[in-house]
């Protein structure tokens, strides 16, 4: 039997133009199955990119590897399969001209 994991890891953040930021780690070594992300956006023409950062310890993967390339979308929510790790941060970076807020959770289905 699986549980679903439920971690809020941004809420209401505000991100200036051209930033970005990480979350705490997550761990994901007892997950199974879907790992999906969904939150809400608001600002001025929002547009964002998620990534993800596996790795396990204080040691982890610097260079992200794309949840969604660009979203403007509000509400949100993409499904994701990340290489196996220990851990995971998620990583937003605000790719608009203006600053946006966002507020994001992170879901997983736990053994």
């Amino acid at each position: 039997m699986s549980n679903q994991a439920a971690f809020r890891l941004f809420a209401d953040q505000s991100l200036e133009s051209g930033t970005y930021a990480v979350s705490a780690t997550v761990a994901v070594n007892r997950s199974s199955g879907f790992f999906a992300v969904s939150g809400t956006l608001s600002g001025t023409n929002p547009n964002i990119k998620i990534e993800y950062l596996t790795g396990s310890g204080s040691d982890f993967v610097q260079a992200g590897t794309p949840i969604v390339s660009s979203c403007s979308a509000t509400p949100f929510q993409f499904q994701f399969y990340p290489t196996l790790a220990e851990s995971l941060k998620i990583k937003v970076t605000n790719q608009g001209e203006s600053s946006v807020n966002i507020s994001l959770t992170l879901r997983f289905s736990e053994a």
